[in-house]
């Protein structure tokens, strides 16, 4: 059920956090500071949902320094997003849960671009109709990251299709990514599209994975590297696995602006009304295209 109160938000070393506890889990997000401008210009399409599983819940300061001791906080405050902790609320913990979790998980999260310290208010433009606060970010790049207990969680509930809560109602919610590190379980592999990200576990485990689409085998998780050479690279778009361009190998330059224009008397999408507004783009051209002067 949606957060209808706003959660308290506190500073916290390197950014902004808050948690809530909701009936089958509870969330600690992470918003690190950056310098974005991420209310114009929507990196939401862009930003990985970055999904860490407590193996054992910890408390906020610890889920803070585990954000940046492993660059997880670099990685969202590159696209202007946040780090999100997992924990079930469920006794026994991991081994109670199945895929129902991941469901009730994805369906408090909503990629909306109004939003603040990575929460977002769901006001429904038809009914007039507040419908809750929800953590902000891109259920089609969820991205987990899941260790020892968690896991096994996800080698034995979350390598198939599942559905849920999409971005416009029902539909497919099957993660794009599943880091998982230490496994003490053989892998239950329903869909061999998902990304798997195999991290110190035996050569058992690695050969039960030998047979999906998209592999990287590591003996010690590194999370930029990997997020840059292999995670980004993949989003589970309606559900279906779709790669995202490699702008450098296409010659290719991502740049962002704005243009500033008058607000009209009907515009009630701004949560502040003002006699003008910013609208934000994303320009995407050769590199090189406008090296002598700018283009028409």
């Amino acid at each position: 059920m949606a957060m209808m109160e706003r959660p308290q938000v506190t500073d916290c070393k390197g950014g902004r956090c808050w948690e809530n506890e909701f009936a089958s889990f509870t969330m600690k997000v992470f918003v690190p500071d950056n310098d974005l401008d991420g209310q114009t210009n929507n990196y939401g399409f862009r930003a990985p949902l970055l999904l860490v599983f407590e193996e054992e819940k910890q408390d906020m300061e610890s889920a803070v320094n585990f954000a940046h001791d492993t660059g997880l906080a670099d990685l969202a405050a590159r696209y202007d997003s946040s780090v999100l902790f997992i924990y079930p609320t469920a006794e026994g913990g991991w081994s109670s849960c199945d895929s129902s979790l991941y469901a009730d998980v994805i369906a408090e999260i909503k990629m909306i671009q109004v939003y603040k310290d990575g929460i977002v208010e769901n006001f429904n433009f038809f009914t007039k109709t507040f419908e809750g606060f929800f953590a902000r970010g891109a259920i089609f790049r969820a991205d987990i990251y899941s260790f020892g207990k968690s896991a096994d969680f996800v080698a034995k509930n979350l390598l198939k299709k599942i559905d849920g809560e999409y971005l416009w109602g029902p539909g497919e919610i099957t993660p794009a990514m599943c880091s998982m590190e230490n496994l003490s379980v053989m892998p239950d592999v329903e869909r061999k599209d998902i990304a798997i990200l195999s991290v110190g576990n035996s050569d058992e485990v690695n050969r039960a994975f030998a047979d999906c689409e998209h592999l990287l085998i590591k003996d010690k998780a590194e999370y930029i590297s990997d997020y840059d050479s292999f995670v980004k690279k993949f989003k589970m778009w309606c559900g279906k696995i779709e790669f995202e361009p490699d702008f450098d190998e296409l010659n290719m330059t991502e740049d962002t602006g704005f243009v500033e224009v008058t607000t009209t008397d009907d515009n009630e999408f701004l949560p502040e009304k003002t006699p003008t507004h910013k609208v934000g783009y994303f320009a995407y051209y050769n590199k090189g295209l406008m090296d002598k002067g700018p283009v028409p």
